[in-house]
């Protein structure tokens, strides 16, 4: 699941619907956000933190649906319906 959010969200959006918007729910500092910008996959070191920050798989689901990301959060949801 990470592999394809992350290529899903690592590409700018010019609606901030990318790794930059996930992180923005995470409310990462901009220091830490121009340091993943410097990463090569910035989705997964916003996914890191997110888990470290105990959110579940279910939450990022909601986060994806509410920056209008259908496309991710059914990817989610996929990953969710298989029980892995």
């Amino acid at each position: 699941m990470v592999h394809s959010l992350s290529q899903m969200l690592n590409y700018d959006h010019p609606l901030g619907q990318d790794w930059r918007g996930l992180a923005a729910t995470l409310d990462l500092t901009a220091a830490a956000v121009y340091e993943f910008e410097r990463r090569q996959n910035p989705t997964r070191e916003v996914l890191k933190i997110w888990d470290e920050e105990g959110k579940t798989v279910e939450d990022l689901r909601v986060a994806l649906e509410e920056m209008e990301r259908i496309d991710c959060a059914e990817k989610v949801q996929e990953y969710i319906d298989k029980g892995t």
